[in-house]
């Protein structure tokens, strides 16, 4: 007898703090209890982004080419070290030195003692360094082997696409926030420097114009050739205007909406606004609201189903 009734209290507490769950996520005629949650409308900046992906490239860099048939004698650097123009990077046994081209960083190195590079023509004698691309045709039509890459890292860019339906929110002198893949905690200053005019077309048949931002300041991060990073392009700035969290805004038909608190009915009531830019998870208020004015969060849940 006293196991039944030990097992019917122990029925009738659940059940009552099932009841009690109940009752409070659920409001009068079973309705779901609306989260009443406010926040103030505030005055402040707001940042107008476009969020990129790209890659950091040295913006002046070349390959040191040779092909003469003749043996490796001597390599005076290793991977990673500085060099000075005209410093001499590698020795053949004719004697024919391979030389820097400009103050930099041996970001790559084939080159090893007893190597015979393949047949062709040797260094190209064009006093102005080729970029990658014009380097590696030059390579590849001379039938030359790259033994090193000496690049600036000193000088770097953030190389970005952007896509046809974008390009003309982006002008140059705009800044840019990088987050690189290497160190996520450290985030690189940039600049838009240029901007393509001629469109190019990818593997699905968009279209997009290359942009290239100069990287002002690396912040601390160990410069790295190639290194992928998520950028943020600030394409518009505006400066104390009333902004509201981007959850507090609905969108119906061509209009826009908030919800404020009617502390006389206990109600949420619905208020047209005028939207500005839209920043990163806020949007401008231009009409409708003042800084300080209230407004209800979770904005979609006052909406009648």
């Amino acid at each position: 007898m006293k196991k039944v009734i030990y097992t019917l209290v122990i029925i009738l507490i659940f059940a009552t703090l099932v009841a009690l769950g109940l009752f409070y996520f659920l409001g009068k005629n079973g309705e779901e209890k609306l989260d009443m949650t406010s926040v103030k409308a505030k005055s402040e900046r707001i940042e107008k982004i476009i969020e990129v992906e790209g890659m950091v490239e040295a913006k002046k860099q070349e390959k040191l080419l040779f092909g003469g048939g003749d043996k490796v004698k001597e390599v005076k650097y290793k991977l990673g070290d500085e060099v000075k123009k005209d410093d001499v990077i590698i020795v053949f046994e004719n004697d024919i030195e391979l030389k820097a081209p400009f103050d930099g960083q041996i970001i790559e190195l084939e080159a090893f003692e007893g190597q015979t590079p393949q047949n062709g023509a040797s260094v190209p004698e064009s006093s102005t360094p080729l970029s990658l691309t014009q380097t590696t045709a030059a390579s590849s039509q001379s039938s030359q082997e790259s033994l090193a890459i000496v690049a600036d890292m000193n000088d770097l860019e953030y190389h970005i696409n952007i896509d046809e339906d974008q390009i003309e929110e982006i002008k140059k002198e705009q800044e840019v926030k990088l987050e690189c893949d290497v160190n996520k905690e450290i985030i690189l200053d940039a600049e838009i420097e240029t901007v393509g005019l001629l469109a190019q077309t990818d593997v699905d048949g968009g279209k997009y114009y290359p942009v290239i931002a100069k990287i002002k300041d690396l912040n601390g991060l160990e410069a790295r050739e190639g290194m992928e990073c998520d950028g943020e392009v600030i394409v518009e700035v505006r400066d104390k205007v009333v902004t509201v969290p981007d959850n507090t805004v609905l969108f119906d038909d061509s209009k826009t909406y908030v919800y404020i608190y009617n502390k006389t009915t206990g109600q949420a009531e619905r208020k047209k606004v005028e939207l500005g830019i839209e920043g990163i998870d806020t949007y401008e208020v231009t009409e409708g609201l003042e800084e300080g004015d209230e407004v209800l969060e979770n904005a979609e849940q006052y909406v009648q189903k």
